[in-house]
């Protein structure tokens, strides 16, 4: 998950939009 997020931050802030339209 880590290396996710270092190798690609982009993607992890769209899981984030993700997750967050999913809470809603």
């Amino acid at each position: 998950m880590i290396t996710v997020y270092l190798l690609n931050p982009c993607l992890h802030v769209f899981r984030v939009r993700v997750a967050r339209t999913d809470w809603i």
